[in-house]
C-alpha cells in the first residue's frame, strides 16, 4: 500500500508534444522540478526554455503500491521510490534527493521485492517447519 505521508518527492508524468510521454515517471518536489528534470535530457539541447515550455505538459503520476514504504540502508531509514534490475530509487526519510541504492544494500530482504535479489521464504521455513 502507498505510504505518502511525509513524502516531499511525488511523481509526474511528462508529455512532450512531439516526443510522446516518458518512459517512467519523473520523481521531483514539485511539477516545476519535474518540467526543470525533462528539459535536460539531451533530445532537446536544440530548444529554448521558453520554446519547451510552449511544448511540455506535466500532471501527477500515480504512485506504486510501494510508493514510500519504509525499510533502511546501513541502519539509516529510507523510502521506496522504485527499482529496475539493477538498482533501488530511494530517498532518505524527511529528504527529497532520489538516490540509487544496489539491492543488497537494504538492510531488510523483503524490500528487494521485484529485483533479482529477492528470494520469498519458503512457506515451510516461515511457520518455522523444518
Amino acid at each position: 500500500m502507498t505510504d505518502m505521508e511525509g513524502m516531499r518527492v511525488k511523481p509526474w508524468d511528462v508529455q512532450v508534444t512531439g516526443y510522446g510521454y516518458s518512459q517512467t515517471p519523473y520523481f521531483a518536489v514539485s511539477r516545476g522540478r519535474a518540467i526543470a528534470d525533462a528539459l535536460g535530457s539531451p533530445a532537446f539541447d536544440h530548444l529554448s526554455f521558453r520554446d519547451f515550455l510552449k511544448i511540455v505538459r506535466c500532471k501527477r503520476a500515480d504512485p506504486s503500491e510501494r510508493y514510500g514504504e519504509r525499510f533502511t540502508i546501513s541502519g539509516r531509514p529510507a523510502r521506496y521510490i522504485s527499482h529496475n534490475r539493477q538498482y533501488v530509487q530511494f530517498v532518505w526519510d524527511g529528504e527529497d534527493t532520489v538516490l540509487n541504492t544496489h539491492p543488497l544494500d537494504i538492510d531488510q530482504p523483503e524490500a528487494r521485492r521485484g529485483t533479482p535479489y529477492y528470494e520469498a521464504t519458503p512457506r515451510h521455513l516461515d511457520k518455522g517447519e523444518g
